[in-house]
C-alpha cells in the first residue's frame, strides 16, 4: 500500500494533473468537490492549495461544510484544518502500526528489517 498524503499537491500525480487544468479556461469542469477533505488534505494543504483554487476561481466544494468552501470564512478554515489534523494522525497511527507489525513478524522468523544486516547474521 502507498500512501502519498503528506506530499504536495505538486508532487501528488493525478492532484498536479487536476492543478495544470485549471490553467486552461476551457476547462471540462467548473468546480472540484472533495468527498473525504481528510484524504484530499494533509497537515496544513488546505491552506496552501486553497489560494490556487481562489486564484484560478475553481469553487472547492466539501460537503462536510454544506457545500462551496469560503476562504474568507474562519470556520471553514478551522474545519478543513482539522480534517488536515485527522489526517496527520491517522497516517502517523498507520505508520506506528505497520511498524510493529512487521517488527513482531520478523522476530521469530529472525529476520532484519532496515537495509543491510548486521554482519554475521
Amino acid at each position: 500500500m502507498r500512501l502519498m498524503p503528506e506530499l504536495p499537491w505538486q508532487r501528488r500525480p493525478r492532484a498536479n494533473e487536476l492543478l495544470q487544468a485549471f490553467r486552461n479556461p476551457h476547462r471540462a469542469f467548473h468546480a472540484v468537490v472533495s468527498g473525504e477533505p481528510q484524504r484530499t488534505f494533509y497537515g496544513n494543504q488546505f491552506g496552501n492549495t486553497v489560494l490556487v483554487f481562489v486564484h484560478f476561481r475553481v469553487p472547492l466544494w466539501v460537503p462536510e461544510i454544506g457545500g462551496p468552501s469560503d476562504p474568507d470564512n474562519e470556520a471553514h478554515d478551522l474545519v478543513m484544518s482539522v480534517f488536515g489534523g485527522m489526517s496527520k494522525g491517522e497516517r502517523n497511527r498507520i505508520k506506528i502500526r505497520v511498524r510493529t507489525a512487521m517488527s513482531s513478524q520478523a522476530q521469530p522468523q529472525d529476520r532484519h528489517l532496515g537495509e543491510r544486516p548486521p554482519y554475521g547474521i
